[in-house]
């Protein structure tokens, strides 16, 4: 487009079109979206060896030979591991602590995991006479950890292995850590039992891999944080809630 001056002369004024963007806008994200796409291709690649390490955060394997007794804590294969670790030169047997039991154990809907956890050591060839049930009355891995501080006070020299999941070893090494300190150390040592459907080189090809290592790494992070609870959950009382309502029913009436 043309247009004359003032002189008379004229003078070639150049349109820009509005709708095409700057070019250096379009380098600056294609760089951007190339960058992306190499991390993502990186992260697929090394997608096992990452998601391995990521488990393996959460595992503490510290079983030494000579201990004196298992303690069965969790998982599905403890009592299969505690048989062949039965047989250890220096076990004298199986622990199992008798924890609170829960609202379907007293109503008798599930058998408690104690009786369960014995039938299966005797099935699979233990002698009764090396199983000892020991009345805890845990209801979390805090007061578990103290009922062992104490019942190892009661017996000087003795060591003792945890059979635990895998996944769940190493919120069970830093409660235990907590509350005996240095003595956990000496005297209490972990065996990061695997799943029966998965381990640490395979848990994410599986529904129930995925869904716990996700409640382990949210259990780690709650430990690390604060402790013990303050207010621990308790479970609901029907018959409290009953005894209550009725206690509560005459004050309505009078007013």
């Amino acid at each position: 487009m043309n247009t004359v001056t003032c002189s008379g002369q004229p003078e070639r004024i150049q349109m820009s079109p509005l709708s095409s963007p700057p070019r250096r806008r379009i380098r600056r994200w294609f760089v951007w979206l190339t960058v992306l796409a190499v991390l993502v291709l990186i992260l697929y690649v090394a997608r096992a060896p990452l998601l391995r390490g990521l488990a393996r955060s959460l595992m503490v394997e510290s079983h030494q030979p000579g201990v004196s007794y298992l303690v069965l804590v969790g998982g599905d294969r403890t009592v299969t591991e505690a048989v062949e670790l039965s047989r250890e030169e220096g076990v004298k047997g199986v622990l199992l602590l008798d924890t609170a039991p829960s609202r379907l154990v007293r109503l008798g809907i599930l058998e408690p995991r104690v009786q369960s956890y014995r039938r299966e050591l005797e099935e699979r060839g233990l002698d009764r006479e090396r199983i000892q049930i020991l009345s805890a009355g845990a209801k979390d891995p805090w007061s578990l950890a103290r009922f062992l501080r104490e019942w190892l006070g009661d017996h000087e020299g003795v060591r003792v292995t945890l059979l635990c999941h895998c996944f769940d070893s190493r919120r069970m090494q830093y409660i235990l850590n907590q509350e005996l300190g240095s003595e956990a150390e000496s005297r209490i040592f972990i065996r990061a039992v695997p799943a029966a459907e998965y381990d640490e080189y395979n848990w994410w090809e599986c529904k129930r891999g995925r869904m716990d290592i996700a409640e382990s790494l949210l259990k780690l992070v709650h430990a690390r944080a604060g402790r013990e609870s303050e207010n621990p959950w308790r479970e609901w009382d029907y018959e409290a809630y009953e005894r209550e309502l009725k206690h509560l029913r005459p004050v309505a009436a009078s007013k």
